[in-house]
């Protein structure tokens, strides 16, 4: 059963000089919704947890305000995956996490 679905806020539009172009915004329209599942009102039976999940991806960890929002709306677990590409993720992934 799916519990919840998030469409990505932050569309990643880039152009790295000698480099990819990647233009998520020429195939996707972002969502505008941030979106917290609340895993107690999930039925689980294998593995019941108790926990509230703020649900963001990729480029959106850049917006850290969007992390505050979901905070404040009871968020204790942020879930970020992400798809970098070699260059970016070398120079941002980490820093941007903490």
């Amino acid at each position: 059963n799916i519990a919840s679905s998030y469409r990505k806020v932050h569309l990643f539009d880039v152009d790295i000089p000698n480099g990819p172009v990647l233009m998520e915004s020429r195939n996707t329209n972002s969502g505008k919704d941030l979106v917290t599942v609340d895993t107690s009102k999930v039925p689980c039976e294998k593995a019941p947890i108790n926990l509230v999940f703020g649900l963001t991806t990729c480029y959106d960890m850049r917006f850290p305000e969007m992390y505050t929002v979901l905070r404040e709306q009871g968020a204790q677990v942020m879930l970020v995956p992400s798809a970098f590409t070699v260059p970016t993720g070398r120079a941002h992934w980490e820093a941007l996490l903490r």
